[in-house]
C-alpha cells in the first residue's frame, strides 16, 4: 500500500497571503524552453524540468542526471512545496507550463507525481483542484512507492538552462561540448568495429581516448546548439525509443560485464535535449559505437584511416 503524507491544502485565505505577502506581486509560473520543457518560478527565481519527460524511468537511472550534471539537481520536498499556491502565467493553465499531468483528480484537476531529494518517502504530489481552468496550485504532499504511480522527476536548476546547457555543436564527424571543451567523435563513426577495434585504433591515433562514465553522463541535461536534433550533432543514433527519439550506445573506458554506456532523448518534438543515461552489459549486441574524447580541436589534425590502422597490424 502506498504512503502518503497529508497535503498541503490552500485556503483562499492562506492563497491571499502567499499571494500579496511570501511571494513577490505578479509571482508565476511561466512556461519556458523553445518547445515549453521546462517552467520557471518567478516567486524563487528556480528553473524546472518538466516532471514529465521523466515519467515511467527507473529512479536510479534518473539520479546519473542529478549527480553528474552541473547545471540540474534533484528538487527537495521544501522547493517542491514552494509551488504551493503559486499560478500559470496568464492565459495558460498549469498544465500548459508544468506539461502533462500524470493523472487526473476528482474534479478534473492534473496531479503531478515526481521522485524528488528524498529521505524515505520517494515521491512527491503537485495537483490543482482550483476549478474550472486549474491555473493554481492547490496541494503538495509526499507519495510512497511512486513507480507504482508512473512518477516522473522533480529536477530543478538556480540558472536559466536555456543559457547554461547549450553546449553541443556539431564539427563534422565530430561534436564539441561547449562547457568542458571536450571534442567527441560521433560515436557512429565506430558502429561494425569490435572494443578491440577500437583499441587498435586508439593506438594509431593518440590524440584520442575513451571516454569515461563521467566523461559521458556530464552530457545530461545539456541542449544542442540552435535546438538542432541531436542526431545531426552526435551522429546516427544506435536505435530509437519507444516515442522516436534517438539512444546511442558506445564502449567506453571500461570493459567489465558492463561495457557500454547508454545517452538518448526521450523529449518529443525536435529531441534536441540528451535527458537520459544507463549503463548497458552485452554492448556488442546492442549496435554500439564508441565514445572516445579528445582535449584538441580534431579539426586540425588528421586521424589515421582504418585502412591505415589495419595495415599496421598486418
Amino acid at each position: 500500500m502506498s504512503e502518503i503524507r497529508p497535503f498541503h491544502l490552500v485556503s483562499a485565505f492562506v492563497l491571499l497571503v502567499l499571494l500579496t505577502g511570501a511571494a513577490p506581486v505578479g509571482a508565476e509560473l511561466q512556461n519556458h524552453g523553445p518547445s515549453g520543457e521546462y517552467f520557471h518560478d518567478t516567486a524563487t527565481g528556480l528553473y524546472w524540468f518538466d516532471s514529465s519527460h521523466f515519467n515511467n524511468q527507473v529512479h536510479v537511472t534518473l539520479d546519473l542526471l542529478a549527480d553528474h550534471s552541473t547545471v540540474w539537481s534533484w528538487a527537495t520536498s521544501a522547493e517542491v512545496d514552494a509551488l504551493l499556491s503559486q499560478t500559470a502565467e496568464a492565459g495558460s493553465s498549469l498544465e500548459d507550463v508544468m506539461g502533462l499531468r500524470l493523472s487526473t483528480i476528482g474534479t478534473g484537476g492534473p496531479r503531478w507525481v515526481g521522485y524528488y531529494f528524498d529521505s524515505g518517502i520517494d515521491g512527491w504530489i503537485v495537483q490543482s483542484d482550483d476549478t474550472p481552468d486549474f491555473v493554481t496550485v492547490t496541494a503538495t504532499g509526499a507519495q510512497g512507492n511512486a513507480a507504482a504511480f508512473g512518477a516522473g522527476a522533480w529536477f530543478v536548476a538556480a540558472v536559466d538552462p536555456m543559457t547554461s546547457t547549450i553546449v553541443l555543436e556539431n564539427d563534422g564527424i565530430y561534436f564539441h561540448d561547449l562547457s568542458t571543451d571536450l571534442y567527441w567523435y560521433d560515436p557512429s563513426e565506430f558502429f561494425g568495429f569490435t572494443r578491440s577495434d577500437v583499441e587498435g585504433w586508439l593506438v594509431s591515433n593518440t590524440g584520442w581516448r575513451w571516454a569515461t562514465e563521467a566523461d559521458v553522463f556530464g552530457m545530461l541535461g545539456m541542449r544542442s546548439v540552435s535546438g538542432a536534433p541531436l542526431d545531426e550533432i552526435i551522429g546516427m543514433e544506435s536505435s530509437y525509443i519507444a516515442n522516436g527519439g534517438p539512444r546511442w550506445v558506445g564502449y567506453f573506458d571500461q570493459d567489465g560485464i558492463v561495457n557500454g554506456l547508454i545517452l538518448q532523448s526521450d523529449i518529443g518534438g525536435d529531441f534536441n535535449i540528451l535527458n537520459t543515461g544507463s549503463t548497458q552489459a552485452n554492448a556488442g549486441a546492442f549496435n554500439p559505437g564508441a565514445w572516445l574524447v579528445s582535449d584538441i580541436d580534431p579539426t586540425t589534425t588528421r586521424d589515421a584511416s582504418w585502412g591505415e590502422v589495419k595495415r599496421d597490424y598486418e
